[in-house]
């Protein structure tokens, strides 16, 4: 079933003291996007081993939200701008892009960390 994914609000960055720089720097933040499909996940990392992760029927993701409980995870994505390409989530990861969907993806537990870690996943397609 379609539905609309909405990220709003705002980014706000205040110095720790008064004085030191700008008082407030906001970021109004308004994203709308209408979804064809979508799919929530949970998985749970135990070693340091790749782990890829299934898009639960969407042909591509244009929506792409990781909340990562535990440690460190690393994110590498696969589109048609290239292959394995790294990021850092620790502890939240948000990727958003209407013209250059996500086809592949996996995650993989920090290695200095012995605990498990565990990762809520949104996915949303584009309609």
């Amino acid at each position: 079933m379609a539905s609309t994914f909405t990220l709003s609000g705002s980014l706000i960055s205040t110095p720790l003291t008064a004085g030191q720089g700008e008082s407030l720097v906001p970021v109004p933040i308004q994203e709308i996007m209408a979804l064809a499909k979508k799919h929530y996940d949970e998985i749970t990392l135990s070693d340091g081993l790749p782990l890829p992760v299934s898009l639960g029927g969407l042909t591509e993701v244009n929506v792409l939200f990781l909340r990562a409980t535990g440690g460190k995870v690393r994110l590498r994505v696969t589109s048609s701008d290239g292959a394995t390409q790294a990021i850092p989530v620790d502890p939240l990861g948000l990727f958003i892009s209407k013209s250059v969907g996500v086809t592949a993806f996996d995650l993989t537990r920090d290695a200095a960390i012995s605990n498990t870690v565990t990762v809520r996943i949104f996915l949303g397609q584009k309609a």
